[in-house]
Formats: C-alpha cells, structure tokens, sequence
C-alpha cells in the first residue's frame, strides 16, 4: 500500500532513479524488480541492517547465528542488542551496591532516599523493598541523633511513618 502511493510522486520516481542507477538497470521497464527492492528496503529491520554499521552489522550476525539476520524481527534484533550491548546488572552487585551506601557529610536525608530507592531499580527485593529501604535508611544515616530515637521504637514502617519519626528525630536535637 505505501509502495503504491509512492508511485506516480516524485520521491518514487528518484528513488527508482538512485536503484536503477546502483544497480545496472537502464530502463525503467524493470521497475517490477526495482519495487520488489524498495519493499525489502522499506521493511523496517531490513533498514536496520542496512544501516547499522559493519561493526554492528558482524555483532548481529554473530548473535543470531546461525540462523541469518535477516530471518529476525525487528523487535527480535533490537532485543538481541540490547541484551548485549545493555546487560542487567548482578543482583547481587546490586545488592552490595545498596547495603553499603551511606549517607554522605551534608547530604540531605531526602537525597539519601531518593538515592536509595534508584539504587533498588535491579535488586529485586519484591515485596521486602519498604523493609530494605527502612534498613538501609536507619543503618546508613550516620548520624546518632537521628538513629537513637528510632531504634528506640518497636516498630517503624517506611511508607508511613519514616519521614515523620525522622522530621521528630531531627529537630529534638535543637530543643
């Protein structure tokens, strides 16, 4: 369908002009072989692999062998190099990573948690992630006049009552 409303327009008229060109045909006579290239050309992985890179091009061959490249999709291609080029971290490295961060000299206790909740993005707690962020908040604030208080308490849920016992914890200090 898009092939046919390029037909007649300018645009086609060149494009068929740059094919036959490239590839020997003198007439336009055969432009059944040239709209047969324009519709693999205009497939949308093929256009991938037209114009990705020969560097890529051999990364994507090597990845699909050995079938060919061009026997993938392309949602199939794009989530091979993904894959490759974009691994997901350890979860275990992202583990360490979140259990060792610490509140830093200065830093505010809203940027910590901000941190803290990116750093979660490939830890995979699931249902223990507000216990891991209480954790790693109260362990991690290094300040004891934030930390007492709260450890005094039985019970602290992150969700609710975090931000308010440590808005409590911070300002006892001052009075």
């Amino acid at each position: 369908m898009f092939i046919a409303k390029l037909q007649g327009s300018f645009y086609f008229t060149m494009i068929v002009y740059m094919v036959s060109n490239r590839t020997g045909v003198s007439t336009l006579r055969d432009s059944d072989s040239i709209l047969l290239q324009m519709k693999l050309l205009l497939k949308i992985n093929d256009i991938l692999l037209s114009v990705c890179g020969c560097k890529t091009y051999n990364v994507i061959r090597n990845l699909t062998a050995p079938n060919s490249p061009s026997s993938k999709s392309y949602v199939e291609l794009v989530e091979l190099l993904k894959t490759h080029f974009q691994p997901k971290p350890s979860v275990i490295m992202q583990h360490f990573i979140f259990n060792t961060r610490v509140r830093t000299q200065g830093e505010f206790i809203a940027t910590f948690v901000a941190n803290l909740k990116q750093l979660t993005e490939y830890c995979a707690f699931g249902e223990a992630l507000n216990d891991m962020l209480r954790d790693r908040l109260l362990c991690g604030v290094n300040d004891n006049a934030i930390q007492l208080p709260l450890l005094a308490e039985s019970n602290i849920d992150f969700k609710h009552t975090f931000y308010y016992k440590i808005s409590i914890a911070m300002e006892s200090p001052a009075k």
